[in-house]
């Protein structure tokens, strides 16, 4: 019971009347065919014999063909996503569109029927880590973050046919890819986990900022031919809120234990100060005037994650230093 009111998700096996009222409470209860009726009863599987070893062999193979429904299920909400987005702009042949959806159900039964390498399977830390972080609801943010920028970059350069159905379907189809592979990616390296959402989440702000400085209205050329579109506090605010909000909430995996404290600081702290300078570096160097808006924007957007993973790694060197100087001196017996 106390494990249950701690959050933890119990097995429990028994086979008497005294183990009814635990199998009942477990969050998975298994009792053997030998034992009592009222064990059998409160129990949620039986086994049929008493070799016990067959239970790790059995909750892996639970676990596999869990992962493998939520797999197909994602698999299917974003080819459909891709597809009805396709079609809905005419991108897509009706014939192209069956021999797609005939790929797509035998992609499924073909996933299905690969339950193989349970042993695999048999990672607790790892499971429970990712269930706590909600990966599929944050894989959908990350993919309608992106998905939704080119509807902010349609209405901010005032595209039209067939342009305005390119880039939608570009950025939509992007969004899906990027979504499935951070689903899928459970143990991604901490850089690219942080570059995927500075590139869905704060590179959203930072478009949604520039169009609210525009008054939510499209860009006006100026006087020598350029848009006028990189001036304003908006795009400032829209990157550091929706930025800071990737790097807060949307990482795949939580730091490790022993560097939750000076990863947070450094993320902050320096992630925040190098996407400043990498902006205005990026800025500076590709100038509107000579290389356009889309160039500029790109180099914008690259500035920003570059800067900010720059910005991170020597903030966290120099809190890693920080932290291995006084631990010399408490070793040297000084203050």
């Amino acid at each position: 019971m106390n494990v249950l009111q701690a959050g933890g998700r119990p097995l429990f096996v028994g086979d008497g009347v005294n183990d009814a009222s635990a199998l009942a409470y477990a969050h998975a209860g298994v009792s053997l065919a030998s034992g009592t009726e009222l064990a059998g009863a409160a129990a949620d599987a039986t086994l049929y014999h008493g070799d016990l070893s067959t239970l790790p062999f059995a909750v892996a193979l639970c676990r596999q063909a869990i992962a493998i429904i939520r797999r197909n299920l994602a698999r299917a909400v974003l080819y459909n996503l891709a597809g009805i987005t396709l079609a809905a702009l005419g991108l897509l042949h009706p014939v192209v569109a069956a021999l797609l959806m005939v790929a797509s159900s035998l992609l499924v039964a073909w996933s299905s029927a690969r339950i193989d390498d349970i042993s695999a399977w048999c990672r607790c830390p790892d499971l429970k880590e990712a269930e706590g972080r909600r990966p599929m609801l944050l894989a959908t943010v990350h993919g309608l973050a992106l998905a939704l920028q080119g509807l902010v970059l349609v209405a901010l350069f005032d595209l039209t046919d067939p342009a305005a159905r390119w880039t939608l379907a570009l950025f939509t189809i992007a969004g899906c890819c990027l979504g499935w592979l951070w689903h899928q990616w459970q143990r991604i390296p901490h850089s690219l986990d942080m570059s995927m959402g500075m590139l869905a989440l704060g590179n959203l702000g930072m478009l949604a900022g520039w169009w609210a400085d525009q008054g939510f209205a499209p860009v006006k050329p100026d006087c020598c031919g350029c848009t006028e579109l990189f001036s304003g506090i908006g795009m400032w605010i829209g990157m550091f809120a929706f930025g800071n909000l990737a790097m807060a909430l949307c990482l795949r995996r939580a730091p490790a234990v022993e560097d939750v404290a000076p990863c947070r600081w450094s993320m902050f702290v320096g992630g925040n100060l190098g996407m400043i300078v990498g902006m205005f570096g990026a800025g500076y160097v590709v100038d509107p005037l000579r290389f356009g808006a889309g160039a500029h924007l790109v180099a914008m957007t690259s500035g920003m994650i570059v800067g900010m993973l720059l910005g991170h790694y020597w903030a966290l060197a120099f809190f890693r230093l920080g932290s291995d100087l006084r631990a010399s001196k408490l070793a040297e017996g000084r203050p």
